[in-house]
């Protein structure tokens, strides 16, 4: 087994119609990040966990989204019938806004109940939008998308995206929009219906109270800022870190690997490291 160490990664560039993103911490089929520095560099993540002797499915796929234009009307299935029907896992995703134009907003779930008929109407008459909740969004809000919300991010919002690795996405609503060839995204009504849950959602939204932006049983996503002065950073479970603003310098032994906003490091468990710079970063366990 190769030895353990800290692995900065190269991110993906991912552009869609609607914007891009930046894949930052990837194991999934449809992109793979590369190691950068150390022995481990070129080879790809999922290649060097292996040698770790990591056999589960990697839990997440960490992504920073620039949306010039809104992202499809949208929902995830859970783990059960992703597993049954796409054999992936499920979605449950976090969401926390590092920029937004004045005015910008996003979609996140519906303003009230709804029978699967009434949800059904809805999509083929296209009056959905009567139906969903519209949030105004600012800088350092923070959203929980458990798996089956109905959600959609709005225009210009630039969002640290922490998943599950999954890609599993139906389409409710494109807008009608085509692409360079003319033509449309598919949409995944029969699928939507089957998994969305057609209630207001419930979990709390907005400005964060304190440093825990989110806490399930996929993940534990946790924000930080960074001082000049070194402070340690270990963690029991594998850990990502995203640098959301500014330039993260970890420091271990003797090495030292400096991240830029973007990039993300995974550390293995129980590794004893410090981090400084200028900026914040995201630390998901």
């Amino acid at each position: 087994m190769n030895k353990k160490y800290p692995l900065l990664l190269q991110p993906l560039d991912k552009p869609y119609i609607w914007g891009s993103e930046l894949w930052s911490l990837s194991c999934h089929p449809a992109g793979t990040c590369e190691v950068v520095n150390g022995a481990e560099a070129g080879r790809p993540l999922t290649e060097v966990l292996a040698d770790w002797g990591y056999t589960n499915p990697f839990p997440w796929l960490i992504k920073i989204i620039n949306a010039k234009n809104p992202l499809s009307v949208q929902v995830h299935p859970d783990d059960a019938y992703a597993a049954r029907v796409e054999n992936q896992q499920g979605k449950t995703e976090m969401w926390y806004i590092l920029d937004a134009d004045e005015g910008a907003s996003l979609i996140y779930g519906f303003n009230q109940p709804l029978s699967l008929e009434e949800f059904e109407q809805h999509i083929k008459n296209g009056t959905l939008g009567e139906a969903v909740c519209t949030v105004p969004v600012q800088k350092g809000d923070v959203f929980f998308i458990p798996a089956g919300t109905l959600h959609a991010i709005g225009a210009g919002l630039k969002i640290a995206e922490i998943q599950q690795s999954s890609d599993v996405t139906y389409r409710v609503w494109d807008y009608d929009r085509t692409d360079a060839q003319g033509n449309k995204r598919p949409l995944h009504i029969e699928k939507a219906l089957e998994v969305t849950d057609r209630v207001p959602a419930t979990v709390p939204y907005g400005q964060p109270q304190g440093d825990v932006l989110a806490d399930c049983d996929k993940f534990r996503v946790e924000k930080a800022a960074l001082t000049a002065e070194p402070q340690p950073l270990e963690a029991e479970k594998l850990c990502a870190i995203l640098v959301t603003e500014g330039a993260l310098t970890l420091t271990y032994g003797e090495e030292t690997i400096t991240a830029a906003e973007g990039q993300s490091i995974l550390l293995p468990p129980q590794f004893p490291c410090t981090v400084s710079g200028n900026g914040q970063y995201l630390k998901t366990t």
